[in-house]
């Protein structure tokens, strides 16, 4: 149930936490956010560093997801490769949000070289998707494809960003308005 390498949660235990709180929230009627997080240009640090260097900046990283995920109930994984994920149980939009930028913060506060990303620093790019007590039961592949589509956005922003998923469209989370004192 735990992934080797960064102490998460493993894609099996994932998937098992996620349909279990998606059952829950239904009966509760309570709200569901999931965070899909992906370390930005991995592969190309990979390369040029090694696979050990690489397994450490995963560790790395993985710690600060593990510290984002201290609320009751949230459950923080390793989705697969450099991709993690976060089930945060009765979070509204805002609050996966906050939690997403936080984490966002803590990795560049990692000050891991990175010289083949924009910044020179490894940075990570994350998708939010919150079901609401109305849309609760759609199936929990629906929900991480929700969440996959904003991570893309992100990325597709340039990196080192936060998008959400809205029914309406995807959205940016305009990273300059979350400084490190919000």
């Amino acid at each position: 149930m735990t992934d080797g390498l960064t102490g998460l949660l493993n894609r099996r235990a994932f998937d098992a936490a996620l349909a279990a709180e998606l059952e829950r929230c239904h009966a509760v009627d309570g709200g569901l956010s999931l965070l899909l997080v992906d370390v930005d240009h991995f592969k190309a640090s990979n390369d040029s560093y090694g696979h050990t260097a690489g397994d450490g900046c995963l560790k790395q990283v993985a710690g600060a997801v593990r510290a984002i995920a201290r609320r009751l109930g949230d459950c923080a994984a390793r989705y697969g490769g450099e991709e993690m994920a976060v089930i945060l149980p009765q979070a509204s939009r805002e609050v996966a949000l906050l939690i997403a930028h936080e984490l966002r913060n803590r990795v560049l506060e990692l000050d891991i070289v990175h010289p083949t990303s924009g910044k020179g620093l490894l940075t990570v790019s994350i998708g939010v998707a919150t079901l609401c007590a109305e849309s609760i039961a759609a199936p929990s592949s629906e929900f991480v494809t929700r969440a996959d589509e904003a991570l893309y956005c992100a990325k597709a922003s340039g990196r080192d960003a936060v998008c959400y998923w809205d029914a309406a469209q995807l959205k940016l989370d305009d990273v300059r308005n979350w400084t490190k004192a919000s």
